[in-house]
């Protein structure tokens, strides 16, 4: 089991956002990838509240991340919902570097 990659995703208002990046540890080719999206209402969490379900999926042969984001209400609406889509472009925007499929990408949280 391999560990994962801790990656800053987004710098924005002097805070660095962070992902987890899980690597697929079997299968060939471009892997499917699954973002975990934390709960709590976008005011409370945190991102590894799904550490287990990601490296459980990883070891499937899915690229898995879990990403951090800016809570309420020191940022307002839609602060955090913009961190998840930036995590969302992050991770297409390396595809090649983590070997995924930037069309089978989904979210779950």
């Amino acid at each position: 089991m391999s560990a994962p990659k801790t990656v800053v995703y987004r710098t924005i208002c002097n805070t660095a956002l962070e992902m987890e990046v899980f690597a697929a540890e079997k299968g060939e080719g471009l892997r499917p990838v699954v973002l975990f999206i934390h709960g709590g209402g976008w005011t409370t969490g945190k991102r590894t509240s799904f550490t287990w379900h990601a490296r459980e999926l990883s070891r499937y042969g899915f690229v898995t991340a879990t990403a951090s984001y800016r809570l309420a209400p020191d940022h307002i609406y839609p602060a955090a919902l913009d961190d998840c889509q930036c995590a969302m472009r992050w991770l297409r925007a390396h595809a090649a570097e983590w070997n995924l499929d930037p069309a089978r990408i989904g979210a779950c949280g």
